[in-house]
C-alpha cells in the first residue's frame, strides 16, 4: 500500500536513493543543494511504501500566482505488482 505525505523534510539518504534510482545524478552530486531545493519548494508530496520513499512531486513557484511541477519521480523498482 502506498501512503502519501505532504512534507518538505525528507531524510537525505531517502532523497538520494530516489533521485539516483531515476538517474538524476546532477541533483545528488551536490546533496546540500538537493536538500535546500526540497526544503525551499512550495510543496512536496511524497509516496511511501513500507517506510521507503518510492515517489515524489516537487512544486516550485513565486508563492503568489505562478506554480509549476519541477520534479516528478517514481522509483522504477516500484510497480503495482510488488506493492500488492
Amino acid at each position: 500500500m502506498i501512503n502519501y505525505q505532504i512534507n518538505q523534510t525528507i531524510a537525505k539518504t531517502d532523497l538520494t536513493k530516489l533521485y539516483n534510482s531515476v538517474g538524476w545524478f546532477a541533483y545528488t552530486n551536490t546533496r546540500v543543494n538537493l536538500m535546500a531545493a526540497v526544503a525551499n519548494s512550495l510543496m512536496v508530496v511524497s509516496a511511501w511504501a513500507d517506510n521507503q520513499l518510492v515517489g515524489l512531486v516537487r512544486i516550485v513557484g513565486d508563492g503568489e500566482t505562478i506554480i509549476f511541477i519541477q520534479d516528478i519521480l517514481v522509483d522504477p523498482k516500484c510497480t503495482v505488482h510488488n506493492l500488492a
